[in-house]
């Protein structure tokens, strides 16, 4: 095959092809997140990195790849086109990954496939590269500024076209610049003409995909007489509106209660977490509704109601009682479902997360409501283990109690689940919030039991006598269970809902006072300590302790992942590790074995790609809270960290001789960055979205420019040994990917600060082993290299 001359082209090629890459990485955590769960969006960032670590290896061992960018190009776009059939074709069930071994096959094949894209975007880079040696600086900045633009405008891509048909478009993108590429005119027009038919049938409609079968909308697909009355694609996920017959949605419903429940349209979104919305003229049986309490103890007309998220029964019952009932909900698409499906409930809506509402707007409600959003989960199934979830944070329940007028109620339903867990997570984090604002949590809380669900409410005053007679009276009429309640008694707390053992009333007693809650968080099969914003994995009640009970259940029991899905987290962490050493690190082996001396060396790039991802990942999962949606948040961190990393790099030279000082320094700003972020993040939240996108942006830029410095440096000291190159470059890239998918996992058992501290060791470290870089036998060291 003929090798292109290299032409003016070609950092435009190059920008081209590396924003094809970026574009295709944000799709991908739409499509996991649509396909799977949620817990596999995170694996769009190894992929990635995994493509790209193995495009660097491949280069280095296979020397027939070099002067080949356009055709690495045109693979791409084939590629891409294949990781999207991959999901369709592959038949990875990860419910069965406990029953069947082959699935855990089917995930290393289909992960493989998805890297795909990544390996041939990266093989066009650094085939340009090779092309053109003299062009470096030129395109190593096309590259970067590729990258960053291609994460940006997946979101712009994402508003106008399906997740599925984005890949689409970065296949096109991959042939545009092939057909950038090629000098000989029939290549050129035949590279031209795939990305104009690839562009087309991105435009062309939605493209199929296989949802999991345990998803609600794949269930809900299966009443007869069901109907996707609304679908909408956007960056913040696929929302579909689902009628039918069949669907009655109640939960907690009073067993008083002897009508109909009318049959409501569920709006969900990714497939999951349906939500219905109730029209005022069928809410009758939401006054047999635990919620509806809040009703009985302050008057309804005069009562001004936010309802945190659109979907659930709580604004039409407010709407049917005449309070003045406004909604936040930042997705648009369900904003607009809402008001297709209820207008007269839906009436007024806040476009905007309802946290960054009430620090922006200073109001204040006399009823907050935060609605069971969630599907019913077994909690050891761990489907919502990864979801960062700002909402129930103890930062968060004290916004929402502040936000109260004086009298003001606060009201929170969750699943009832055995032994107690996320209830009593939700009880230990109101009355953690509560004692940090100075109040006595055994003043201000109390609880409904359904036959399903827990309700807390929380009261800004002290309750008061007429509060407590109201309450009883309350849950007297309609057979709740009062588990903890101003007067009431053991007999109130196992009336109706009879249980051998109140395990309930225990629970929440014991979580109420100091000196036992801890007693409580010990001896629970489940970890219900509270979550804060540093760590928000509300829905993650895994304990290493299970591991054998969960083990020894494989294969028994009925429970999604035979009993824990953070252990397929673990799985999926295990097969990125196996992936990245097949394709990066044991292929280099055909250049020799380790060379002599090469210790410090390989620890130092080892250190660098663990302290980037370290950093990087936990950023990423803070300015959710900022920027509102995980879609946002990865295009900003991604695109800005490579943009901003590409400006260190570039500046390097300068400060080459001082590379263990330039790494105390990277180390010190990591640092800061581990104990400064949130408090910026909270500052940052009461200001426009537009200024909160600035914020990002500064912050990633203050960390991308010092962790972008030290990379080029520790290569150019390799001067004198060029033998060490491909292995700095492959495993700097086998850290990479095993720290995107391992950060996340220590983000759910310690926290962000303790990742990014993480992050801060691994640049200290790589400054203690900097000197060495490059030393060793054969060689003299490059201790004081020239630029």
């Amino acid at each position: 095959m003929t090798v292109p001359s290299p032409t003016r082209a070609t950092p435009a090629a190059v920008a081209v092809v590396s924003a094809s890459a970026l574009l295709l990485e944000v799709a991908y955590t739409r499509l996991f997140s649509l396909v799977y769960w949620y817990h596999f969006a995170v694996i769009a960032v190894a992929v990635g990195l995994l493509g790209f670590g193995a495009s660097g290896t491949a280069l280095a061992t296979v020397p027939a790849l070099r002067g080949r960018a356009a055709d690495a190009c045109i693979a791409t776009a084939a590629a891409a086109v294949g990781a999207a059939a991959a999901l369709i074709v592959i038949p990875f069930d990860p419910y069965r990954i406990a029953l069947e071994p082959v699935q855990a096959l089917y995930l290393a094949v289909q992960l493989g496939a998805l890297a795909l894209p990544f390996l041939g975007a990266g093989l066009a880079v650094g085939a340009a590269l090779v092309e053109t040696p003299g062009r470096a600086p030129v395109l190593y900045g096309a590259s970067l500024g590729g990258s960053a633009a291609g994460a940006l405008g997946a979101v712009g891509v994402l508003w106008v076209l399906p997740a599925p048909n984005a890949v689409l478009v970065s296949a096109a993108l991959a042939a545009a610049a092939a057909a950038l590429l090629y000098s000989a005119p029939a290549r050129r027009v035949g590279a031209g003409l795939a990305a104009a038919a690839l562009a087309a049938f991105a435009a062309g409609g939605d493209l199929p995909l296989r949802l999991s079968p345990y998803k609600p909308l794949s269930v809900y697909r299966q009443f007869p007489d069901a109907q996707i009355i609304i679908t909408r694609w956007t960056p913040l996920g696929r929302v579909d509106v689902v009628r039918s017959d069949a669907i009655h949605a109640a939960a907690g419903l009073s067993t008083t209660y002897r009508g109909p429940v009318p049959p409501s349209p569920v709006v969900l979104v990714d497939g999951d977490g349906p939500r219905p919305l109730v029209a005022a003229s069928a809410a009758g049986y939401t006054e047999f509704l635990p919620q509806a309490v809040v009703f009985a103890l302050r008057a309804p007309s005069r009562l001004r109601v936010l309802v945190v998220s659109a979907g659930g029964p709580e604004a039409a019952l407010g709407v049917r009682r005449g309070a003045s009932v406004v909604v936040a909900e930042p997705d648009p698409a369900v904003r607009e479902a809402a008001r297709a499906v209820a207008p007269e409930v839906y009436r007024a809506m806040v476009a905007d997360d309802a946290r960054a509402y009430l620090r922006r707007s200073g109001d204040r409600f006399d009823v907050i409501v935060l609605p069971l959003r969630e599907s019913f989960q077994v909690v050891a199934a761990g489907a919502f283990s990864l979801a960062e979830t700002y909402g129930y944070t103890v930062e968060a329940l004290a916004e929402w109690i502040r936000a109260l007028r004086p009298d003001g109620l606060l009201v929170a339903t969750r699943w009832l689940q055995q032994p107690p867990s996320e209830e009593a997570r939700l009880w230990a984090t109101a009355a953690v919030a509560l004692e940090q604002m100075g109040l006595r949590p055994q003043r201000h809380l109390a609880a409904l039991r359904s036959l399903n669900t827990l309700t807390v409410v929380v009261s800004r005053r002290p309750w008061t006598p007429q509060d407590a007679s109201r309450l009883r009276t309350f849950a007297r009429v309609h057979h709740f269970d009062l588990p903890y309640a101003p007067g009431a008694g053991p007999a109130e707390a196992n009336r109706y809902q009879v249980l051998p053992h109140d395990l309930y009333r225990e629970a929440l007693l014991a979580l109420l006072d100091p000196r036992t809650r801890e007693e409580v968080y010990a001896r629970s099969p489940f970890d219900v300590r509270p979550v804060r914003d540093g760590r928000p994995f509300f829905f993650h009640f895994f304990r290493w302790r299970q591991a054998g009970a969960v083990l020894a259940a494989l294969g028994r029991t009925w429970q999604p992942f035979g009993g824990s899905g953070y252990l397929v987290l673990v799985a999926a962490l295990g097969t990125v590790v196996l992936l990245s050493a097949g394709l990066i690190l044991i292929p280099l082996r055909r250049l020799g074995p380790v060379p002599a001396g090469a210790l410090p060396t390989v620890g130092y790039f080892v250190m660098l790609g663990l302290g980037y991802l370290a950093v990087e990942i936990p950023v990423m999962q803070r300015f959710i809270l900022l920027l509102g949606h995980p879609t946002y948040a990865l295009a900003v961190v991604v695109g800005g960290m490579l943009a901003a990393s590409g400006v260190g790099s570039l500046a390097s030279a300068r400060v080459q001789h001082r590379l263990p000082a330039l790494l105390a320094v990277v180390a010190a700003v990591v640092t800061g960055a581990a104990l400064g972020v949130e408090s910026v993040t909270q500052a940052a939240l009461r200001w426009p979205w537009a200024m909160r996108l600035a914020v990002a942006c500064a912050v990633v830029a203050i960390l991308g420019v010092p962790m972008g410095l030290p990379f080029a440096p520790g290569v150019v000291r390799l001067r004198h040994r060029p033998e060490l190159v491909p292995w700095a470059w492959g495993v700097n890239g086998f850290a990479s990917v095993v720290a995107s998918l391992a950060s996340a996992v220590a983000a759910l058992q310690w926290g962000f600060d303790a990742v990014q501290i993480g992050g801060a060791l691994a640049y200290a470290a790589a400054g203690v082993l900097a000197s060495r870089v490059g030393a060793g036998s054969g060689s003299s060291p490059a201790a004081r290299p020239t630029a």
